[in-house]
């Protein structure tokens, strides 16, 4: 009688453990499955413009229109200005929030903040007071609303393979820098198909954007 309860307890232990090791194997797999199909939802949610776009604007935040019309989705911003203009707690759309809504319409999925050499040391010691930012190989990573943000430099920008969206505030970026900016995105072969541009634009800016335009094209 012994014996049968030991072999029966036996046999419940093996099938007990093999049950646990199934449904820890079913449960990698549903994981594996949705991480696959999240990847690539991901990338083929991506959409590019209509046609290339290239606009100066006299607001910032009328680059969510532009954006619109191009028909854009999930993309990658590169944003040159010195503040983020992501400020959650500012209700309506202004200057100081429109990248927000930007995020929120699903026009963008991952910000590059490119910040002017000279306002750096000033905006990176802000930028250790936000909450949920860290710092690692020279940038600032921080997120909003699951949006991930790299705060840097511009020598900082890493190789992207995919075209890129560019919204360039020009109170920020002086004439000698709007050439240095195309020079360096050009070399490192990030096209754009979507750029706007705030502010006012000498003729040779306006001549070197729309040249950079039309090569993305």
């Amino acid at each position: 009688m012994n014996q049968k309860s030991g072999r029966t307890g036996e046999k419940l232990y093996v099938v007990t453990r093999m049950s646990i090791l199934i449904h820890i194997v079913s449960i990698i797999m549903c994981m594996i499955f949705v991480l696959t199909f999240l990847e690539y939802f991901g990338k083929h949610s991506r959409q590019l413009a209509h046609s290339p776009y290239m606009r100066q604007l006299n607001h910032p935040q009328q680059c969510l229109t532009l954006w619109d019309d191009a028909g854009i989705r999930g993309r990658i911003l590169l944003h040159f200005d010195r503040h983020i203009n992501a400020n959650l707690k500012i209700s309506g759309l202004t200057p100081e929030n429109y990248i927000y809504h930007g995020i929120k319409k699903g026009y963008i999925r991952k910000i590059y903040h490119i910040i002017p050499d000279e306002s750096w040391l000033e905006v990176s010691k802000n930028i250790q007071y936000i909450k949920n930012a860290y710092y690692v190989d020279g940038t600032f990573r921080l997120n909003i609303d699951g949006t991930p943000i790299i705060a840097l430099r511009l020598k900082d920008l890493p190789n992207l393979k995919e075209k890129v969206v560019v919204n360039v505030n020009a109170r920020y970026w002086s004439e000698n820098k709007i050439s240095e900016v195309v020079h360096f995105l050009e070399n490192k072969g990030i096209a754009s198909d979507v750029i706007s541009v705030t502010g006012t634009l000498s003729d040779n800016d306006l001549v070197t954007m729309r040249k950079y335009s039309e090569k993305s094209s």
